[in-house]
Formats: structure tokens, C-alpha cells, sequence
């Protein structure tokens, strides 16, 4: 039957009803495909034909029967139109399991781990019985053994947590009553806090995928933790093979002298059950008389949502932390920091509240406040107590956090800590800060020197944008205090197209020019040597020089324009039009630094009507001449024309270009 309070399906009832008029088993198969297909969207049962979805239905149900209680049974095949009676270009993959939790998220862990992806998952419980049809990515038969015995684990491992679940949980239960007997290197509060903590985990807190118990042996330095044979439930029922670990790798003391009774981190082993990611790891020490440690009941798992989702001030431990970190804040809690700090510590992620130390916490979260009054980009980098990776909290101005800027700093950090593997979260909420928070895993028998303020300056160099280049050049260029007004000036109206053409220094240099213009009649010049060669600048308010005005002028002074490149900026309610012109001097430059002040002055002159426009400008860049030198050579000229002279104006004016010394 159909899910109860479900929406009618009439793609369903329409199998259904196809199924019952298929054949002498006709009833018992429109029953079956009911149930097969009941959470089936019924936007995806109208893809298919129904002659394919009834196909699909009889091969599972054929394939589901005569399966041993207590025993998984699963098919990989690449059907064409073959046995199965349908077509499929994916790899099919059914399996019947007993129902229990998790498999389907663990299933389609194994495959993602593959690199496998999933196209269709149609996965019903029917009597107690869970089975899957799981369209994948095409596989070549070849790979089927390999791919069969991943999802055999996967399911191998969940029924080992399922059927060891309610035991793991009673022990963590017993190990928390058991405290208030034991002697701890703690006071009472520590030690109700440890009590309590595992109580809160116990309870729909923590899901638990192993358990085992070990054993300290040796002394002195010798002193080893080796697992006790025959402890194991869940995902830890087998011994591992490794080596006997070192009692100071898990026993730490913090700068305070302060001493562990819970072992709050995470392992060096990706979960297989329920979802990807390092399984935590809660680990209860057994002390003797002495303060010495003898034994570790040690807990895997996975902190469930709900406790993700509580806040700190509600979780045994963590609420201590946060009531030292309020107080030694000295912040009122009514108050707007007070109330900010208390925010900054109810969205940290949690495995930074389960794992960091109070001093860890307080450094952390006081730096975090202090982005409230600048915002800006922060790293805060914390390694495991016990070695086995760094986190790191990553803050960035909202507004500059992007796709690319993620994987620039994923990879910065995953490169300098010599990561072998990194998984990282985002959160983007309504503050002005978006966080990041990673957590990399060095390689094995790596040695890393981390130096987070090096590492928190490349990060700012990757957020850094094309606006704050152009506002630290204006400081430079103008001082802080003209350089900030320029940058509120022009900021807001600079087009897409000059940011992408323009680097953030030659643009403080145009600001500057810009703002110095007051008229329509003033004009601000620059000739410069750009990368693509030499470029001509020319801004004025309000509109652009006419290009047939400005190709006379430039090709009499002798350069010949091959492209333009104009841009209106915005600013007070003004445009400044700029024209970038790309050109080519008629004749090998000189010293382009001596000779640029003279060109600039005589194109301006030129413009205003203040100098002639003719070939003898040639020389103001041929012989390094001042437009007054020119237009006194061009005196001589007119003069000799009027005494009667044979040369022509033209000629004398090449006649000087050619020799620009004797000019």
C-alpha cells in the first residue's frame, strides 16, 4: 500500500493497476509494486514506461526471495534488455538486507569512496525486509568483485554497530556512574561535569559505531596502551594490529595542570556507517590511587545532529568552558559585546567546543569579537592535543568569499601542513563574516612548523580584491586621509571593464588626475610605457575628446593611434571620461621620462587652441622641445615663407624631423 497520508500518485496507481493485468501473478506483483514504489516521486515514475518499471519490480522481488534471515544478498549486473526484462545504460545494484539503520547512507558511502555515482536509488521496507535497486554509474564487469566487497563491509559493519549499539551505550552509561566511585585526578565539579557529559552523549547524543577497552602495561617511559582482547563491540569487535601506543600520547596535561578524565577528539579513521567525515572519539581514563592512568574505555562514533544543534551553555563540559570564558571576558552578559561574545561561542562549530581547551577557547573567540569593530580577514589555527591534525577557523569579509577564494585557501593550507586529506565546512549567515572552518590531516611522519601569522597574511592576500589595492595605493599616494576620500569618491562608480583592465596602482594614479579636474575645459594627461606598449591617457568631466579631433593632434606629435579604450567613471554625480589610446611613435623614442612632461603640456596646448596643430609638433618628442620652442622654430618658418623662401612648410617641418639635434 501507498505511504499513509500520501498524496495521491496516479503514475503509481496506474502500475499498479498495469501490474495486476500483467499475468497469472498479476495480484501478488500490483501488491508488491505498491509498496516497491511508494516513495518513488511521481516525476520520475513518468520517465520510464510502465512496461520497465514492472520489470524492475518482478526482477527484485525474484531476486529478494529465499534470502537467509540474518545474512545481506546483493547483485551487481549491466542489464541491456537481458534476463532482467529492462534496459538500463547505468550499472544496476540490488540488495536485500535485514531493515536496520543507516544503509542506505553507508551504501552510498562505499560508493562514493569509489568515486561511484548514484543516478537512481528506489529503496522500500517491506515485512522487515530492506531492499534497494540502485542504479550507478556504468561499470565494467571486471570491477564488480572489488565493488561487491566494499558494499559487503559497509553492510558487515553496520550490523556490527546495530547489534552492538545498546551494549556500547550501557557501558558509556555504567562508565559515568562508575566515577563517583573512582579515584580521578580531579575535583568534584570536573568530575561531575565528566559524569554528566557522558550521560548527555548516552542520550540520543552520540551514535555509536565501536567500543573497546585497554590496558596500561610496562613502566616509566615504557609505559604502553594495549587493547584488551575479547572488549571489542561495533566497528572495534577485531583487534587492531597496531603497535601498543605510548601512555604521554593520550594522557596529556594542560599548561594549567590540569589533568584529562574524558578524551574528547577525533580518530584517524573515516566512519563507514551513517555518514562520511573522522569518527569522534570519546575516551574515558581509569586512574589509580596514585593519579596514574591504568586503563581507557574508548568510545567511536558520531555526534548526532541534535547534539550539533545544542547550544553550549546545554552541554555538559562545554557549558563550564563557557561560563569561564564569559567570566574571564569580563564582559557584562546584558551587554552589547557581552551579548556578541555569547553569539560568537553559539556558532563556533561544535568539535571546536568538544576539543579546545578553555585558554584555546578564550584566545579564539576574543579574537573573533575583536572582527566585530574591523572587519577583516582572520585565521585561527589550533592542533590536536594529541597530534593527529589541525583545525582551522577561517574568517572572511562576506562579500569577497566566492568559490575560487575557498579553494585558493583550501589549498594554502592543505599544502603548508602538509595535509594529506582536508574537509572543510562554510557558514554564511547575517554577519558581515563568512567562516570557514577546516580540518587537515598531515601525512603520515610529517613534521609541521606551522606559522599561523605568515599563514594568515597569504590568506589576506587571497581576499584581498582590486578595491583594496586601489585604496592602499591612494593612502600612498595621497596619505591616509586624501587617499581614504578618493577611494569613497570614485569607488561606488568604476566601471566592470576598466577593474579588469586596469591594475589598482595606475588606477590611483587616474583618481588622482580626476580629481583634480574642475571644468570641463581642464584636462589631465599622461603618456606611459604599458606592457602592451606606449599608451596616451586623456581624462576631461562630461564627455570624451572627439577622435577626429584627437587623431590630428597625436599624429602631428608625432604618434600614430591603433586602438582606443574608453571609460566613464562616475563620481558626485559627474562622469570623468577617459580615453586609453593604444599607439606607436612615427619614429624611434628618446628618453620617454624627459620628453613625457613636454608632450603632455603641448597636447594640452594644442586643445585649448593655444598652440598650432601642425607637423612641426613632430619635435616636441623628435628633439625634446617645449611647445614654446616649437612654435618658435615654427616663427622662423612662416617668416622665411613670407620673405619668399622656395621651401615649403612641409618640407621645413620634415627637414627639422629629420635632423632633430640641429633643431
Amino acid at each position: 500500500m501507498s505511504a499513509p497520508n500520501a498524496a495521491p500518485n496516479p503514475e503509481l496507481s496506474a502500475l499498479a493497476t498495469a501490474a495486476a493485468n500483467s499475468g497469472p501473478d498479476g495480484a501478488a506483483l500490483s501488491r508488491f509494486v505498491e509498496r516497491f514504489y511508494a516513495r518513488v516521486p511521481q516525476e520520475d515514475l513518468a520517465l520510464r514506461p510502465a512496461e520497465a518499471w514492472l520489470a524492475v519490480a518482478r526482477d527484485m522481488l525474484a531476486f529478494a526471495a529465499g534470502r537467509a534471515a540474518g545474512a545481506p544478498k546483493l547483485r551487481l549486473v549491466n542489464p541491456e534488455t537481458a534476463p532482467q526484462g529492462f534496459g538500463s545504460s547505468p550499472t544496476v545494484l540490488q540488495i536485500a538486507n535485514d531493515d536496520m539503520p543507516f544503509l542506505v547512507d553507508s551504501v552510498s558511502m562505499a560508493l562514493a569512496e569509489r568515486s561511484i555515482g548514484i543516478h537512481l536509488l528506489v529503496h522500500p521496507v517491506i515485512d522487515g525486509e530492506s531492499l534497494m535497486h540502485i542504479e550507478i554509474d556504468r561499470q565494467a564487469t571486471e570491477d564488480f568483485a572489488g565493488i561487491q566487497q566494499a558494499i559487503e563491509a559497509a553492510l558487515g559493519d553496520v550490523r556490527a554497530c546495530v547489534q552492538d549499539w545498546a551494549a556500547m551505550r550501557d557501558i558509556m552509561v555504567r562508565a559515568a556512574d562508575e566515577m563517583s566511585t573512582r579515584a580521578l585526578p580531579v575535583n568534584d565539579v570536573i568530575r561531575a561535569e565528566s559524569q554528566d557529559f557522558l550521560r548527555w552523549a548516552a542520550d540520543n547524543h552520540f551514535t555509536f559505531l565501536g567500543y573497546r577497552e585497554y590496558r596500561v602495561s610496562g613502566e616509566g617511559a615504557e609505559r604502553t596502551l594495549a587493547p584488551v582482547e575479547g572488549s571489542g563491540l561495533g566497528l572495534m569487535r577485531h583487534a587492531s594490529a597496531q603497535r601498543p601506543r605510548a601512555v604521554s600520547e593520550f594522557v596529556a596535561s594542560r599548561p594549567s595542570g590540569e589533568r584529562d578524565v574524558l578524551i574528547l577528539t577525533k580518530t584517524n579513521a573515516r566512519a563507514t556507517v551513517h555518514r562520511p567525515g573522522y569518527m569522534d572519539y570519546i575516551g574515558v581514563l581509569v586512574y589509580d590511587e596514585n593519579g596514574v592512568a591504568v586503563a581507557e574505555q574508548r568510545f567511536l562514533g558520531l555526534y548526532t545532529s541534535g547534539a550539533y544543534n545544542r547550544r553550549p551553555w546545554e552541554i555538559p563540559l562545554v557549558r563550564r568552558r563557557h561560563d569561564q570564558i564569559m567570566e574571564r571576558s569580563g564582559l557584562a552578559a546584558a551587554s552589547h559585546s557581552g551579548k556578541a561574545l555569547r553569539h560568537i561561542l553559539d556558532t563556533l562549530p561544535r568539535d571546536e567546543l568538544f576539543q579546545s581547551s578553555v585558554d584555546e577557547l578564550f584566545s579564539t573567540v576574543m579574537g573573533i569579537l575583536a572582527l566585530q569593530e574591523r572587519v577583516r580577514s582572520r585565521l585561527f589555527l589550533r592542533r590536536d592535543r594529541y597530534g593527529r591534525f589541525f583545525s582551522a577557523l577561517v574568517y572572511i569579509p562576506r562579500d569577497r568569499f566566492s568559490g575560487e577564494v575557498r579553494n585558493r585557501i583550501e589549498t594554502l593550507l592543505r599544502d603548508a601542513l602538509q595535509g594529506e586529506r582536508l574537509d572543510s565546512s562554510i557558514s554564511i549567515g547575517e554577519s558581515p563574516l563568512a567562516q570557514m572552518y577546516l580540518v587537515i590531516r598531515p601525512k603520515a611522519g610529517a613534521t609541521v612548523a606551522a606559522d599561523a601569522a605568515a599563514l594568515e597574511q597569504r590568506i589576506a592576500a587571497i581576499v584581498r580584491n582590486w578595491q583594496d589595492g586601489l585604496r592602499d595605493a591612494l593612502v600612498r599616494a595621497k596619505g591616509e586621509s586624501d587617499g581614504l576620500r578618493l577611494a569613497r569618491r570614485f569607488a561606488k562608480g568604476l566601471p566592470p571593464g576598466y577593474i579588469d583592465a586596469v591594475t589598482p596602482e595606475m588606477a590611483a594614479q587616474d583618481l588622482v588626475r580626476a580629481d583634480q579636474l574642475a571644468s570641463e575645459k581642464d584636462l589631465a594627461l599622461s603618456l606611459y610605457q604599458a606592457d602592451d606598449g606606449l599608451r596616451f591617457k586623456a581624462m576631461r568631466l562630461d564627455r570624451v575628446i572627439a577622435l577626429s579631433d584627437a587623431l590630428p593632434m597625436l599624429e602631428n606629435l608625432g604618434l600614430r593611434i591603433l586602438s582606443e579604450h574608453p571609460y566613464e567613471l562616475e563620481a558626485d554625480g559627474r562622469l570623468v571620461a577617459i580615453q586609453d589610446f593604444v599607439v606607436q611613435a612615427q619614429r624611434p623614442l628618446g628618453d620617454l621620462a624627459a620628453a613625457r612632461a613636454d608632450f603632455e603640456d603641448a597636447f594640452a596646448r594644442i586643445w585649448s587652441g593655444d598652440a598650432e596643430n601642425d607637423g612641426f609638433n613632430k619635435l616636441v618628442l623628435a628633439a625634446g622641445l617645449s611647445w614654446r620652442h616649437v612654435a618658435m622654430l615654427r616663427g622662423y618658418a612662416k617668416y622665411l615663407l613670407q620673405t619668399g623662401v622656395p621651401f615649403s612648410q612641409a618640407y621645413m617641418e620634415e627637414t627639422l624631423v629629420r635632423y632633430p639635434l640641429v633643431a
